[in-house]
């Protein structure tokens, strides 16, 4: 088969990741796949950069505008404190339809695609008829724009009122839901979730027309698994006997990733007399990858900080290096962290939320706790920092389990389903796969299309939003005037200096040539009255030889 998958990046990030080892499956399985991403990340033979064709009209100016003004600037002023999880209304987006050379795919694989993709343009693509297949990494695809929900279920309804973005004086996000409901809900479009959690979720929204099927992820269970942890562990300067605690997140500044719950844990973890004994012979150690935060070091325990890892076999001697690692995640669909630790052999301990329990089993490889409960979660920690078989018994049950996870396995199921579409529909692609799509630089292919504009958005009100845009600019404007204003208040400050001192310096340089003039005058007086003596004495010594 030949498979269009569409995302926004093929780079970093959770979703990235796991899109590219479902393409890395099926490519294993004989499949062609093509990846059409939006943010370039390096050339690859198997990417096709999509980018705004660069239209002259006055409708596509207005899509540039508005892609800024409502997908960023009218969200972002009105953000609530119960989230700072990406949320994307979306009115704007590529319009992958356009591409002529979309109808000679099999299948469209849809993963993350925020700031790339509208509802409308995803449901041009559903238009044409051909099997498109939702992967679902977080709930974006079925909510009015909230990634995670944080508790909320208001997407069973209509998403009205909105807890994360308030007030939604447009109704930017009742419409997106909407869109979705109308716009997905195709006998041709299917959604797929690697937890029963989210699918739950997604099926509850109404936003699909079949059941959504639940896939888990699959990872490189050749690369991930249980090693020689001697070497690795000594590299990192870690002593036989000592406890390596390991977190690991894309971005930690995220709420809902549950870094401050880490650090409010291992601060009741040292409350403990053994595990503060331990840590005070410095005999544990905190490992941590990804974009962390300096708060770690204010713990008191030695922090190994890896920073960003971009090499599998790296994560992997890492997750081996590590006796524990700890998932304090609020919201989580399937954390590649979770799979990628259990099938290196190292025990998860994470809250019971989201579809992480369908993966740790507490007590067999690994630990749940109640959800936000900082007592439970340090408790875990201390029982497996102070019980290493424990913690070996618990690692190689989660090795054990998950190495079900492969590529193939992921890959053998979306095969299936996506040749059970084609024949439900009756898909048959087109020959010319590559019409609209043409080189670029660096190898990497490029395809241009329209940016589409939801014509809902013309039909609100945009005086209070362009108002918002005005009343911005002039608090920048404001502050550049300022900034300059103080800029010049030094300058002026700086050239009076400048020229007192260089007065002073010409001051001084007259100084110095009146003291060089006079140093020569009384250089030459003083030659002078040398002759003189030596005439005197010379005269003396002439007479007092004549009366000799």
């Amino acid at each position: 088969m030949r498979i269009a998958m569409v995302s926004t990046e093929a780079g970093s990030g959770g979703a990235a990741r796991a899109m590219q080892r479902l393409a890395q499956g099926l490519r294993g399985r004989g499949h062609e796949v093509d990846v059409f991403i939006a943010v370039e990340a390096g050339a690859s033979a198997n990417e096709v950069l999509v980018r705004p064709r660069a239209d002259e009209t006055g409708l596509d100016r207005f899509a540039r505008v508005a892609s800024t003004a409502f997908d960023a600037s009218y969200v972002a002023a009105r953000r609530s404190s119960v989230s700072n999880t990406s949320f994307s209304t979306q009115v704007t987006g590529l319009d992958l339809a356009a591409i002529p050379g979309l109808r000679g795919f099999d299948a469209v694989n849809v993963h993350w695609t925020g700031g790339m993709m509208s509802p409308l343009t995803l449901g041009n693509v559903a238009d044409l008829g051909i099997p498109t297949v939702f992967t679902l990494h977080d709930m974006a695809h079925f909510t009015g724009g909230c990634h995670y929900a944080a508790g909320c279920r208001g997407f069973e309804a209509a998403c009205e009122p909105c807890h994360q973005v308030h007030p939604d004086e447009l109704g930017l996000i009742r419409h997106s839901l909407e869109t979705k409901r109308e716009r997905y809900g195709r006998p041709n479009a299917r959604a797929v979730s690697p937890s029963a959690w989210l699918a739950g979720l997604a099926d509850a929204s109404r936003v699909f027309s079949g059941p959504v099927q639940v896939i888990p992820n699959g990872l490189e269970t050749e690369t991930f698994r249980p090693r020689d942890r001697a070497a690795v562990r000594q590299s990192l300067g870690l002593a036989s006997g000592d406890c390596a605690i390991l977190f690991g997140v894309y971005d930690n500044r995220e709420h809902r990733k549950g870094f401050e719950d880490l650090l409010g844990a291992l601060r009741l973890s040292l409350r403990d007399a053994a595990f503060a004994e331990r840590a005070g012979q410095g005999r544990i150690h905190l490992l941590s990858f990804g974009k962390t935060q300096a708060d770690l070091a204010g713990l008191g325990l030695p922090v190994i900080d890896l920073g960003w890892v971009d090499s599998d076999e790296r994560l992997s001697e890492i997750y081996n290096a590590a006796d524990l690692c700890v998932l304090p995640s609020h919201e989580d669909n399937q954390p590649n962290v979770m799979v990628e630790a259990m099938a290196c052999g190292t025990p998860v301990i994470a809250f019971r939320v989201g579809g992480i329990p369908e993966t740790v089993t507490d007590g067999r490889n690994g630990r749940l706790v109640e959800p936000l409960s900082l007592d439970d979660l340090a408790r875990a920690i201390v029982d497996l920092a102070l019980d290493e078989e424990a913690a070996k018994a618990l690692g190689r049950s989660a090795a054990e389990d998950v190495q079900r996870l492969t590529l193939d396995r992921q890959a053998e199921a979306y095969e299936a389903l996506f040749e059970s579409l084609a024949v439900t529909v009756g898909w048959r692609p087109s020959d010319g796969k590559q019409a609209g799509i043409g080189a670029g630089d660096g190898g990497l292919r490029q395809a241009y299309v329209p940016l589409r504009l939801d014509p809902y958005v013309e039909t609100r009100p945009f005086g209070p939003i362009l108002a918002e845009q005005v009343e911005a600019l002039a608090q920048e404007l404001t502050a550049v005037k300022t900034n300059r204003d103080e800029l010049h208040d030094q300058l002026l400050s700086v050239t009076g200096e400048l020229v007192s001192v260089t007065a002073n310096r010409d001051g001084l340089y007259e100084q110095l040539v009146a003291v060089n003039e006079h140093s020569a005058a009384r250089d030459a007086e003083l030659a002078l009255l040398k002759g003189k003596l030596v005439n005197r004495i010379l005269l003396k010594l002439r007479d007092r030889l004549k009366r000799r």
